[in-house]
């Protein structure tokens, strides 16, 4: 399966969802108007087979989330490999009062992997299901980490689901969106090639004096390496063909053409036809 951004652009995998609470009249313990960050989000609601979605509390229909939502995906051509730990990051876009959850399963919707939380998420199980989930619904950016299974399972299917809310503290106006990603096991000869990078060793910073990028990364092989910028609906802002990296560290520098709007930007490396995605955060004082 080959790795996209966005419109298939680069290695990662993109997705839109909807998320999930639970109505005060339908469960006391949880809260069900749009003050986000009020909720504990009741399990189940991602949409999934045998599951509802949040328009069970929220009045409307469930959208899909293509231009609202992105979640990208670390593995390379939407792979995994067993028992090895990838990052999602995750960006609900035109609102700052969001939430989401999101439920990962095999092809028979046995729970598929472990997540690791992050800031501004949680995690809980219900069902033998697990799930991530906002723990903050001020903000409409989150990063955290799943762990693929010990042994191949097959293809993996995440669930999904945000809400855009419109803060009145109702039910009523708030945007629901679901959507899901499949990523499949790696064959044998795409995990010996994934020994090029990893983004764990791909580190990026922004210099606004100098408007350029800075590049720090190791690599096991010598290989043509190409840097793209991305803005946040996955339109190429620059590519740069930076030659032959070292076995080892390398540090590149990635010289804008012109200044960056304030926001967020998905910075690609492309090493030996694989491809590894870091978030970058540009602001200016």
């Amino acid at each position: 399966m080959k790795n996209t951004i966005f419109f298939s652009l680069v290695v990662v995998g993109i997705l839109s969802f909807t998320f999930v609470e639970k109505d005060t009249g339908i469960l006391s313990d949880y809260t069900c108007d749009s003050n986000l960050s009020k909720f504990n989000v009741l399990a189940g609601k991602t949409g999934a087979p045998g599951e509802a979605n949040c328009t069970q509390c929220h009045s409307g229909t469930a959208l899909s989330g293509v231009g609202t939502n992105t979640l990208i995906f670390s593995g390379v051509n939407d792979e995994y490999v067993p028992g090895q730990t990838y990052t999602f990051n995750l960006d609900v876009l035109n609102s700052s009062t969001t939430g989401f959850q999101m439920t990962g399963l095999d092809d028979a919707n046995v729970k598929a992997g472990s997540f690791t939380a992050g800031t501004g998420s949680n995690i809980q199980t219900s069902s033998g299901k697990e799930y991530i989930n906002h723990s903050n619904g001020s903000i409409s950016s989150w990063t955290f980490d799943w762990t693929a299974p010990a042994t191949d399972v097959g293809d993996v299917t995440f669930y999904l689901a945000s809400n855009v809310a419109n803060g009145d503290n109702s039910t009523s106006g708030d945007d629901i969106y679901l959507s899901e990603l499949v990523i499949s096991a790696a064959s044998s000869s795409n995990i010996e090639q994934l020994s090029a990078l990893s983004n764990s060793d791909f580190n990026i910073s922004f210099d606004a004096s100098s408007n350029e990028i800075n590049l720090d990364y190791i690599a096991s092989v010598s290989a043509k390496v190409t840097a793209k910028v991305f803005n946040i609906k996955g339109e190429e802002i620059t590519m740069k063909k930076i030659g032959n990296s070292s076995q080892g560290k390398n540090s590149n520098h990635l010289k804008l053409r012109r200044q960056l709007s304030t926001g967020v930007y998905l910075v690609t490396l492309e090493i030996n036809s694989e491809y590894f995605t870091k978030k970058l955060f540009v602001q200016y004082n």
